[in-house]
């Protein structure tokens, strides 16, 4: 029989009351009770051979193999030290065999030397009767045995079919998602301008196959780029198509305000006129969406902010090394019309850094739910601030996967923009040639005055003169270190203003600075002001740290030494409203 059909033992004694039922080591399991009554001396501690003896076939030694092998074949055995026999055939049930069988009765005197036992004359068949009712019971679990191995074929083919189905899907979702991604590619995320003044990196990761954050960026001229950034409430499909819908609003409302005849209109013209165009739309839908528009003025060193419920923006400031917070305050689209939009106007400088992102990258949660916050994302910033923002971008999507073990419930987008070299955007006053003399350390004087009174920060005596204490001390040792006091030797002074900082920078040929050479230290900031003191020579260094704001040294390829002084001065984020503001119609 087959080991996963079982019969039950009152269907067993109902069909044979005689049977008696054997494990592997032919050890009695059960026995039936007529047969029970017949053989009182069978008990379970008992083995067959202990119990029987077979008559038919003849064998010397009967195992279980054997009669696994054989079981067509019937048997006679012999109770031992009595004359009753019993004819039948062994079946196979789960690991264990059941020898089915009635009394066999070869002539009278068998008969008649039966126990006198309270049995039923029914346990006296014949032998042909016996042989047809097993015959039937055998048939039976052979029939059994086949629908089993039939059932088993439709489960097997329909496990098949199922994987069939779940490989099928999983190519299905894979192209859909590589098409959505495509699409999105396409329609959503911008391409990353060319810019000689800002280095730009970007990382998007969509939760479903695509996202409703998009960005893209607008060049105007070598002086002016715009970012816009933004986010569709909602994930999947429905955010997507909304994110197309609303950036090609912006991109038609840009395109209107930006005619030809009328010029530069600035982010918060347009952002009216996308409020106008998009709002009532978005509430018809009962959806919304956030929005940054941004203006990075090259010349002006200005970023332009008109964020509409949009997360913060990140700026780094090189001179302070402190990452400041630009917060919006206008409502995301879609909540309703806004007769004014407020602007926020950022001054920025060589290697500052802004960051814009998505809330999903805020929200990113770890095993315990805890979310990532702005927080991290500033630390990052700061301890990265050296870096490239491509570098800067894979610090962030390393941290967000460690974070929350690559699982995002939220679209994340983060773009990453590095200010560089904006002194080539900024006017060269006057440069002044000196040769190596300290007599001409007056001319430096007075050409340092006379840049800087320009500037009402310097109208503070003392502000200026901390500024020419420092220069004074930087000629000095360039005269008397680099070039060791030898007359005749150039020195190249030249002093850069921005919006918030003037950079005095000194070049020349001399010897390289010892301590930086020594130490292989290129920024003498990363020189503290314990081991300036301690130096030869580093006293004036020390002096010079502490009356200007920052003070940096490189050498190039060509031998020339450049040690520049930047003094900054006092940062604000200006704040107005649209409606303040002269605007172009």
């Amino acid at each position: 029989m087959s080991n996963d059909i079982v019969v039950s033992a009152s269907l067993l004694q109902n069909i044979f009351p005689l049977n008696i039922t054997f494990d592997e080591e032919l050890q009695v399991i059960s026995i039936s009770e007529k047969m029970g009554l017949l053989c009182q001396t069978v008990n379970s501690s008992l083995r067959l051979q202990d119990c029987f003896t077979v008559q038919e076939p003849h064998l010397s030694q009967i195992t279980y193999d054997e009669i696994c092998q054989k079981l067509s074949q019937y048997y006679i055995l012999q109770l031992n030290n009595s004359s009753v026999k019993f004819k039948g055939h062994f079946v196979l049930q789960q690991k264990a065999i059941i020898f089915l069988c009635q009394l066999f009765v070869d002539n009278l005197d068998n008969y008649r030397a039966l126990p006198k036992l309270d049995i039923n004359e029914d346990l006296l068949l014949s032998n042909e009767a016996l042989e047809q009712k097993i015959s039937s019971f055998i048939a039976l679990e052979r029939s059994l045995g086949r629908q089993e191995r039939v059932i088993e074929e439709k489960e097997r083919a329909l496990a098949e079919e199922r994987e069939r189905g779940r490989l099928d899907k999983e190519k299905h979702s894979k192209s859909r998602k590589e098409i959505g991604f495509n699409i999105q590619k396409a329609l959503l995320l911008g391409r990353l301008p060319k810019r000689e003044n800002l280095t730009i990196a970007v990382l998007n990761i969509p939760s479903q196959e695509v996202s409703g954050d998009f960005y893209d960026f607008f060049n105007h001229d070598t002086k002016c780029m715009d970012l816009v950034i933004g986010d569709v409430m909602g994930k999947g499909i429905a955010a997507a198509l909304v994110a197309a819908a609303l950036k090609g609003v912006l991109l038609r409302c840009a395109g209107k305000a930006n005619l030809p005849a009328r010029g530069f209109i600035k982010p918060q013209k347009i952002m009216s006129l996308v409020d106008e165009e998009i709002t009532p739309e978005l509430m018809q839908l009962e959806t919304f969406a956030t929005l940054c528009y941004n203006r990075f003025d090259l010349f002006t060193h200005k970023l332009t902010s008109v964020d509409c419920g949009h997360t913060n923006i990140l700026h780094y400031e090189f001179m302070s090394e402190e990452v400041k917070y630009i917060v919006g305050e206008n409502l995301p689209l879609g909540v309703q019309q806004q007769p004014a939009m407020e602007v926020t106007e950022t001054s920025f400088d060589d290697n500052d850094i802004f960051l814009f992102y998505s809330d999903g990258v805020l929200e990113v949660q770890n095993e315990e739910g805890k979310m990532f916050g702005e927080e991290k994302l500033t630390q990052i910033i700061k301890q990265n601030s050296q870096k490239t923002p491509a570098e800067i971008i894979g610090k962030i999507k390393e941290s967000l996967i460690e974070y929350s073990h690559d699982e995002f419930k939220d679209d994340v987008t983060c773009i990453a923009v590095k200010i560089e070299d904006v002194f080539s955007q900024t006017k060269i006053y006057n440069v002044l040639l000196i040769t190596s003399c300290l007599d001409e350390l007056k001319r430096v004087r007075n050409y340092i005055t006379t840049t800087a009174s320009k500037i009402g920060y310097f109208q503070d005596e003392q502000n200026l003169n901390d500024l020419l204490v420092a220069a004074n001390e930087v000629v000095s040792n360039i005269i008397r270190h680099g070039y060791k006091n030898e007359p005749g030797n150039v020195i190249r002074i030249e002093v850069s203003i921005s919006q918030s900082w003037i950079r005095v920078c000194f070049v020349d040929k001399g010897t390289p600075f010892s301590m930086a050479d020594i130490q292989n230290i290129n920024d003498i900031e990363s020189i503290s002001d314990d081991v300036l003191k301690t130096m030869s020579g580093g006293f004036g260094l020390y002096i010079i740290h502490n009356l200007v704001d920052k003070v940096t040294y490189t050498r190039d390829s060509k031998g020339n030494n450049y040690l520049s002084l930047i003094k900054n001065f006092k940062k604000e984020t200006l704040r107005v409203r649209s409606s303040e503001l002269e605007i172009m119609d």
